[in-house]
């Protein structure tokens, strides 16, 4: 999605469709929008910031009202002591068998080194995006802090994957947390923590759909 900027009324300049909410919408693909030299912006959600929300809130309900990882330093000792030992699952950036390995044989020591290791195996490609870089970063603070509230978001993410389900579950199982049955009366739609377990919503399901 994103927004078009026009100089008049935009539906006397091209087709437009009422969307929902009564919003007006192109009827013209974004390329043909900027061929016809339209300013445009693009618009993209990052999983990586809905999954940190959502790990933050689980938080904050199961009793840590004042969580905040804004507030750690972005090289936070929970953080790298995760990247040292490799124990990365359920962070995408930091998670192929490659990169983990190498952290564990070159542990960084801060940001710059975390760099030069993504750049050194990125063979010359493009070092992912500050804003990528970040949120992986902020997204390992939630997970060593709040290990449970995070492979509960994790996993409610990944609804329809079994093998990346598989491996959340394992990893969550290596980090000493449980894992409690669905249940008519305790389950909601997504996953949840309860306490150091994790409890599956209906998501999981075949079938069921949320109401």
């Amino acid at each position: 999605g994103g927004m078009v900027f026009t100089s008049g009324t935009a539906s006397r300049m091209l087709p437009c469709a009422t969307g929902d909410g009564a919003a007006r919408a192109s009827e013209w693909e974004a390329d043909a929008l900027e061929e016809l030299g339209f300013g445009r912006i693009a618009l993209r959600t990052n999983p990586m910031l809905d999954l940190i929300e959502e790990a933050v809130r689980w938080a904050r309900e199961q009793g840590n009202s004042g969580f905040d990882p804004l507030h750690a330093p972005p090289e936070d000792d929970g953080a790298f002591g995760l990247l040292r030992e490799g124990r990365t699952l359920g962070v995408p950036l930091f998670e192929s068998p490659s990169l983990r390995a190498r952290l564990r044989s070159s542990p960084p020591g801060d940001v710059k080194e975390l760099l030069g290791l993504l750049a050194e195996l990125n063979g010359g490609a493009a070092l992912p995006s500050f804003e990528d870089v970040s949120l992986s970063l902020g997204a390992l603070i939630v997970r060593a802090r709040e290990k449970t509230a995070y492979f509960a978001a994790a996993l409610s993410q990944a609804a329809g994957d079994k093998g990346r389900t598989a491996a959340l579950l394992e990893a969550a199982r290596r980090e000493g947390i449980g894992l409690r049955p669905l249940d008519l009366n305790c389950s909601v739609w997504r996953w949840a923590p309860e306490g150091n377990a994790l409890r599956p919503g209906f998501q999981v399901v075949h079938g069921f759909t949320e109401s």
